[in-house]
Protein backbone atom coordinates (compact mmCIF):
# COMPACT_ATOMS: atom_id res chain seq x y z
CA UNK A 1 0.00 0.00 0.00
CA UNK A 2 1.57 3.88 -0.77
CA UNK A 3 1.51 5.81 2.15
CA UNK A 4 -0.37 8.15 0.28
CA UNK A 5 -3.78 6.31 -0.39
CA UNK A 6 -4.98 8.62 -2.76
CA UNK A 7 -2.24 8.23 -4.80
CA UNK A 8 -0.90 5.37 -4.55
CA UNK A 9 -3.46 3.30 -6.37
CA UNK A 10 -2.95 5.22 -9.57
CA UNK A 11 0.96 5.23 -9.52
CA UNK A 12 0.95 1.71 -9.79
CA UNK A 13 -1.95 1.31 -12.37
CA UNK A 14 -0.34 3.80 -14.46
CA UNK A 15 2.85 2.04 -14.91
CA UNK A 16 0.87 -1.65 -15.28
CA UNK A 17 -1.40 0.13 -18.15
CA UNK A 18 1.72 1.74 -19.74
CA UNK A 19 3.06 -1.53 -19.68
CA UNK A 20 -0.09 -3.30 -21.32
CA UNK A 21 -0.25 -0.42 -23.60
CA UNK A 22 3.33 -1.80 -25.18
CA UNK A 23 1.97 -4.96 -25.79
CA UNK A 24 0.63 -6.05 -29.35
CA UNK A 25 -2.76 -7.20 -30.22
CA UNK A 26 -1.85 -11.00 -29.63
CA UNK A 27 -0.06 -10.45 -26.37
CA UNK A 28 3.30 -10.68 -27.81
CA UNK A 29 5.91 -8.11 -27.13
CA UNK A 30 5.86 -5.35 -29.33
CA UNK A 31 10.39 -5.74 -29.67
CA UNK A 32 11.78 -9.41 -30.46
CA UNK A 33 13.11 -11.29 -27.72
CA UNK A 34 16.31 -11.68 -27.49
CA UNK A 35 17.43 -15.37 -28.20
CA UNK A 36 18.02 -17.65 -25.37
CA UNK A 37 21.39 -17.87 -24.00
CA UNK A 38 20.63 -21.89 -23.93
CA UNK A 39 17.90 -23.12 -26.65
CA UNK A 40 18.01 -26.39 -24.65
CA UNK A 41 16.56 -24.64 -21.96
CA UNK A 42 13.86 -26.74 -20.00
CA UNK A 43 12.48 -24.07 -18.19
CA UNK A 44 8.94 -24.84 -19.12
CA UNK A 45 8.89 -28.42 -18.92
CA UNK A 46 6.01 -29.66 -16.84
CA UNK A 47 5.09 -32.72 -15.18
CA UNK A 48 2.73 -35.41 -16.25
CA UNK A 49 -0.47 -36.24 -14.12
CA UNK A 50 0.11 -40.23 -13.24
CA UNK A 51 -3.64 -40.41 -13.07
CA UNK A 52 -3.98 -39.15 -16.43
CA UNK A 53 -2.66 -42.73 -17.40
CA UNK A 54 -4.45 -46.08 -18.22
CA UNK A 55 -1.56 -48.04 -16.57
CA UNK A 56 -3.28 -51.58 -16.43
CA UNK A 57 -3.24 -54.24 -13.58
CA UNK A 58 0.30 -54.80 -13.05
CA UNK A 59 0.37 -51.14 -12.09
CA UNK A 60 -0.91 -49.43 -8.64
CA UNK A 61 -0.63 -45.69 -7.67
CA UNK A 62 0.26 -45.19 -4.34
CA UNK A 63 1.38 -42.15 -2.28
CA UNK A 64 5.48 -42.60 -0.54
CA UNK A 65 5.93 -42.77 3.21
CA UNK A 66 9.38 -41.66 2.81
CA UNK A 67 9.76 -38.98 0.21
CA UNK A 68 7.30 -36.24 0.72
CA UNK A 69 8.17 -34.92 -2.69
CA UNK A 70 6.36 -37.46 -4.59
CA UNK A 71 2.58 -36.83 -3.77
CA UNK A 72 1.41 -40.06 -6.22
CA UNK A 73 3.89 -42.63 -6.99
CA UNK A 74 3.05 -45.47 -10.03
CA UNK A 75 4.37 -48.77 -8.63
CA UNK A 76 4.73 -52.31 -10.05
CA UNK A 77 6.93 -55.22 -8.93
CA UNK A 78 5.56 -57.58 -12.14
CA UNK A 79 8.28 -58.20 -14.29
CA UNK A 80 7.27 -57.30 -18.02
CA UNK A 81 4.64 -54.50 -16.86
CA UNK A 82 4.00 -52.44 -19.70
CA UNK A 83 3.44 -48.66 -19.69
CA UNK A 84 2.42 -46.16 -22.50
CA UNK A 85 3.13 -42.71 -21.45
CA UNK A 86 1.60 -40.27 -24.53
CA UNK A 87 2.99 -36.65 -24.45
CA UNK A 88 3.63 -33.77 -26.29
CA UNK A 89 7.43 -32.35 -26.63
CA UNK A 90 10.93 -33.69 -27.27
CA UNK A 91 11.27 -35.83 -24.31
CA UNK A 92 10.58 -36.97 -20.81
CA UNK A 93 12.05 -37.21 -17.84
CA UNK A 94 11.40 -40.28 -15.63
CA UNK A 95 12.77 -39.84 -11.92
CA UNK A 96 12.48 -43.29 -10.00
CA UNK A 97 12.72 -44.26 -6.64
CA UNK A 98 15.65 -46.38 -6.71
CA UNK A 99 17.35 -49.06 -4.87
CA UNK A 100 18.83 -52.03 -4.79
CA UNK A 101 15.47 -54.00 -5.37
CA UNK A 102 14.47 -52.25 -8.28
CA UNK A 103 14.26 -53.59 -11.65
CA UNK A 104 15.48 -52.42 -15.12
CA UNK A 105 13.62 -51.38 -17.79
CA UNK A 106 13.93 -51.10 -21.40
CA UNK A 107 11.52 -47.94 -23.64
CA UNK A 108 10.05 -47.64 -27.27
CA UNK A 109 9.63 -44.43 -28.64
CA UNK A 110 6.92 -44.44 -31.23
CA UNK A 111 6.76 -47.86 -31.71
CA UNK A 112 10.70 -48.24 -32.26
CA UNK A 113 13.09 -50.56 -31.09
CA UNK A 114 13.67 -50.97 -27.33
CA UNK A 115 16.05 -49.36 -26.25
CA UNK A 116 17.64 -51.34 -22.75
CA UNK A 117 18.02 -48.36 -19.28
CA UNK A 118 20.92 -51.03 -17.42
CA UNK A 119 21.30 -49.33 -14.47
CA UNK A 120 23.85 -49.19 -11.85
CA UNK A 121 23.48 -50.88 -8.66
CA UNK A 122 26.33 -49.45 -6.08
CA UNK A 123 26.95 -50.69 -2.91
CA UNK A 124 26.40 -47.66 -1.08
CA UNK A 125 22.98 -47.32 -1.89
CA UNK A 126 19.97 -48.76 0.15
CA UNK A 127 16.47 -50.90 -1.00
CA UNK A 128 14.75 -47.97 -2.07
CA UNK A 129 15.42 -44.22 -1.84
CA UNK A 130 17.96 -43.42 -4.38
CA UNK A 131 16.32 -40.58 -6.56
CA UNK A 132 16.97 -40.80 -9.58
CA UNK A 133 15.84 -38.97 -13.21
CA UNK A 134 16.82 -40.01 -16.90
CA UNK A 135 15.88 -38.48 -19.75
CA UNK A 136 13.80 -40.96 -22.51
CA UNK A 137 13.84 -40.14 -26.53
CA UNK A 138 15.06 -36.59 -25.79
CA UNK A 139 15.85 -34.81 -28.31
CA UNK A 140 12.87 -35.82 -30.41
CA UNK A 141 11.11 -33.76 -32.80
CA UNK A 142 8.71 -31.31 -31.27
CA UNK A 143 5.54 -32.69 -31.41
CA UNK A 144 3.04 -35.97 -30.03
CA UNK A 145 4.80 -38.99 -29.16
CA UNK A 146 4.28 -42.24 -27.00
CA UNK A 147 7.03 -44.03 -25.12
CA UNK A 148 6.05 -47.58 -23.84
CA UNK A 149 8.40 -48.75 -21.14
CA UNK A 150 8.69 -52.51 -19.77
CA UNK A 151 9.93 -53.41 -16.65
CA UNK A 152 13.00 -56.05 -17.20
CA UNK A 153 14.74 -58.65 -14.92
CA UNK A 154 17.81 -56.68 -13.44
CA UNK A 155 21.60 -57.22 -14.94
CA UNK A 156 22.83 -57.62 -11.56
CA UNK A 157 21.50 -61.02 -9.57
CA UNK A 158 21.01 -59.06 -6.07
CA UNK A 159 18.43 -56.54 -7.64
CA UNK A 160 14.69 -56.86 -7.41
CA UNK A 161 11.67 -56.58 -9.60
CA UNK A 162 10.27 -53.16 -7.81
CA UNK A 163 9.75 -50.68 -10.36
CA UNK A 164 8.65 -47.30 -8.75
CA UNK A 165 7.74 -44.15 -10.50
CA UNK A 166 8.11 -40.67 -9.00
CA UNK A 167 7.24 -38.18 -11.56
CA UNK A 168 7.33 -37.71 -15.23
CA UNK A 169 7.96 -34.82 -16.99
CA UNK A 170 7.23 -33.79 -20.25
CA UNK A 171 10.34 -31.34 -21.82
CA UNK A 172 8.74 -29.13 -24.19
Amino acid sequence: MHRRLHHGSGLYAAKILDWLTALSEDGAPQRPLPAPIDPENWENAALLDPLSLSPGEQWRFCRSHTLPWADMMLVTTCLGAKLQIPFTGTGLSLVLDFGQTSADFCYRVDGGEPIPARLDYPDWCGDSGWVRAMELGYPLERGDHVIELEVVRPAQMRAGSRFDIMLLGVIP
